[in-house]
């Protein structure tokens, strides 16, 4: 995901990117971004990122989801 990092951050109107692990050997990324075509050319780009890099690794397909936030708060 070290490598990805440089990909998304470029992307128009990215605020954020985060990775976490959930146990096992299962990640979840979010990329948090101001609009929906910058989310949008993430998902494109974390699509060609994963079949250049990854897709052997995975046990099954990859599950993307897509929304809006509703509620946060920061520091």
């Amino acid at each position: 995901t070290d490598d990805f990092v440089p990909i998304v951050s470029k992307i128009p109107g990215f605020l954020g990117y985060y990775v976490i692990t959930v146990g096992g050997d299962k990640l979840v990324t979010v990329s948090i971004f101001e609009d929906a075509k910058g989310a949008q050319a993430s998902i494109q780009a974390s699509y060609e990122w994963v079949s250049q890099n990854i897709t052997e690794w995975l046990a099954r397909p990859l599950e993307i989801m897509e929304g809006q936030v509703i509620a946060y708060k920061t520091k």
